[in-house]
């Protein structure tokens, strides 16, 4: 299949629903299939080998300036070429994002609008170069936040869609009204140009279909996957070094670093050794978070046996995991697909994680850790309580996990169960076209 992937980047951040993307595409081109990567806002920061393609389409600073000052810019395309060129897209990614919900209500409705808002020329360009460039059997949208791309697609390309269900339910619940009510009515309006939805669990699948009003049929269900290939080496030996706890993923509020924070405040007067290693993406609206989290653990005697890390590249996680006792990430928000804690369970490292969205379905099918109640410090702290005393069991848990994660959630088989969910659309597409 002739297969067009549409992304989304995230400036300087590693994202999990980019590199899930890329992790697709490089396990489809493996497969076969003809991958076209089309990457949006700015150039996909990935920690391996990347199929994005040149140029990036509907870069998030032109976006922002069309949707700000859409008079202007019909009177000159000066600002589009100077914005859209790849020196100063390069710059820019560079530079932290600010992805606050609060901050981006019209900005997103503009987006949901697609060829029929103010980002109607960046639209247009992406959609000519596709018929101008590409040969496709069909397009794949990674999330609903693009899915004012679909009606252009299907009226224009006369090709099938399906798109993403990736988390974005918490973004855009998160933007301030009347924006929050204009989103959700125009990704309904968008949802009839999109004809199949792919979810990385049964339960987020089912709570999107019910959110935005589809059909329960119309959304497949497809595990998370990821490479596994640089996890393949790691071979989980007993440490001798001190019991580490660790958190891997963004370092923001919703992700529960404090939670973390004050249970390891109570299991260091137990464990008298016991280390917590922080490491992920800190974003400029988080940075007093993490200096609070940071005052909190030193006025109580512990910012020798705490380190606070920033980004990793993917050799540097690996290693950070490979260190861990136990990962813990207590979200606050259900996760949709979790790929850290899938990440952590491929180094054979045992999980806790909360009772909420896709991860009691993770820790059913993979049986490679415990689950906590949600939000509640108390439980968190006694699910790791109970796998710091007892080494047998951290062991056993760690290395079914692991087992399972190359059975059932790599990125192969991420890939071959999304064909077929392309081929199913691409020949029920043929069948209904005249």
């Amino acid at each position: 299949m002739r297969i067009g992937i549409i992304a989304a980047g995230a400036a300087g951040m590693y994202c999990g629903s980019c590199l899930r993307d890329n992790a697709l595409s490089v396990a489809l081109q493996e497969l076969g299939h003809d991958v076209t990567f089309i990457p949006t806002y700015t150039p996909l920061r990935l920690d391996e080998e990347s199929v994005e393609h040149e140029p990036v389409f509907l870069n998030g600073i032109q976006v922002y300036l069309e949707d700000a000052m859409a008079p202007a810019r019909r009177r000159g395309g000066w600002l589009r070429r100077v914005v859209g060129s790849s020196l100063f897209l390069k710059w820019i990614s560079k530079l932290a994002v600010d992805n606050e919900p609060s901050k981006l209500g019209k900005l997103t409705v503009s987006m949901l609008q697609g060829a029929g808002g103010n980002l109607r020329a960046s639209v247009d360009e992406l959609i000519e170069w596709m018929e101008n460039h590409y040969e496709l059997d069909v397009v794949h949208l990674s999330n609903v936040l693009l899915s004012g791309l679909a009606p252009s697609i299907k009226k224009r390309l006369r090709l099938p869609v399906t798109c993403g269900l990736t988390g974005e339910d918490q973004f855009l619940q998160g933007l301030p009204e009347p924006h929050a009510s204009e989103a959700l009515q125009l990704l309904r309006e968008n949802s009839d140009f999109i004809d199949r939805f792919i979810a990385p669990s049964r339960t987020y699948g089912e709570y999107m279909a019910d959110w935005i009003g589809l059909d329960e049929d119309r959304v497949a269900t497809v595990l998370p996957g990821i490479s596994t290939r640089d996890y393949e080496p790691l071979q989980r030996q007993r440490r001798d070094g001190p019991l580490t706890v660790g958190f891997f993923a963004r370092i923001a509020p919703e992700k529960g670093v404090h939670l973390l924070s004050w249970a390891f405040g109570v299991l260091a007067r137990e464990f008298p050794e016991l280390q917590l290693r922080i490491a992920g993406y800190l974003s400029g609206r988080s940075v007093g978070y993490a200096a609070a989290i940071r005052r909190e653990l030193a006025a109580a005697g512990l910012a020798d046996r705490v380190q606070l890390l920033g980004t990793l590249d993917r050799q540097q996680k690996i290693a950070f995991l490979k260190e861990l006792d136990v990962f813990a990430m207590p979200s606050m928000h259900p996760e949709s697909k979790a790929l850290p804690v899938i990440e952590a369970l491929a180094a054979g490292v045992p999980v806790v994680v909360p009772d909420s969205g896709s991860l009691p379905e993770l820790i059913d099918s993979t049986g490679g850790g415990l689950l906590h109640e949600s939000r509640s410090v108390e439980h968190l702290t006694e699910a790791l309580r109970e796998l710091l005393y007892d080494h047998d069991r951290r062991h056993e848990m760690g290395q079914r996990g692991r087992e399972a994660v190359f059975d059932r959630f790599t990125a192969r088989r991420m890939a071959e169960e999304t064909a077929k969910v392309y081929r199913a659309v691409v020949e029920s597409f043929g069948k209904a076209s005249p």
